[in-house]
């Protein structure tokens, strides 16, 4: 019986597929570095002398986490990385990795050294982060200066419908924020899940979150949502 010659594997084409293997590698370690990096950031916050408020996070809609700091930029040709989750029943979805364009970002709230949670306080702020790949923070969709916990009681009604706290050069608080672009990483997201997925399967929980999600979503999970 003879057996069919299968022609072995060209050193170019070793090359080729350890490449790609690699740079799918690569790029799913990527997002689990900026959701660890998102985890470190939001504890921080949290054990800070101006944590954000627990009131605040159970109204949240959504949280996106941003470091546009030099050790944020990862992304290739971004200037700073980031994730997005979304509330899902009493807990959250795994994140979707976001990036920040130029410079204007860290320039439109005052310098460089600059991490920065986002608060997503309706599904009309949700939705517009959801369906545009570039989303500019102007007009209704600017990030307020999220309340203090002294400005806060019981029965809190958000006021905007998004709220941000920044770590601005070591100091901690609400700030404002104009003019500052972030981007979809399309392409990141779906190596980080090893397979192509929508942004709606992933933050309505129809992807299981991997297992580097689960220290973000376990600091989360501490925040319960709101009535």
């Amino acid at each position: 019986m003879k057996f069919p010659v299968i022609a072995p594997l060209t050193r170019a084409g070793l090359v080729l597929a350890l490449t790609t293997l690699c740079t799918l590698s690569a790029a799913a370690d990527d997002l689990a570095k900026v959701t660890a990096n998102a985890a470190t950031i939001f504890s921080k916050f949290q054990e800070s002398d101006k944590p954000i408020p627990a009131q605040v996070i159970g109204k949240a809609k959504a949280m996106v986490i941003m470091d546009t700091t030099e050790g944020g930029v990862i992304f290739t040709g971004k200037s700073g990385a980031g994730v997005m989750v979304h509330r899902v029943g009493e807990g959250w979805s795994g994140p979707i990795g976001i990036g920040t364009s130029g410079a204007s970002f860290g320039l439109s709230i005052g310098g460089q050294d600059i991490r920065t949670v986002f608060l997503l306080m309706d599904n009309k702020a949700v939705d517009y982060f959801v369906n545009n790949d570039d989303v500019e923070f102007k007009g209704e969709f600017s990030g307020a200066a999220g309340p203090s916990e002294a400005a806060v009681r019981d029965n809190f009604v958000p006021d905007h419908s998004v709220y941000s706290y920044i770590v601005n050069d070591g100091v901690f608080g609400g700030m404002g924020v104009q003019g500052g672009v972030i981007s979809y990483e399309k392409e990141e997201t779906f190596k980080y899940y090893s397979q192509p997925v929508t942004i709606k399967d992933v933050l309505t929980g129809k992807i299981k979150p991997p297992e580097s999600a689960q220290v973000l979503l376990r600091l989360l999970d501490k925040y319960p949502p709101a009535p």
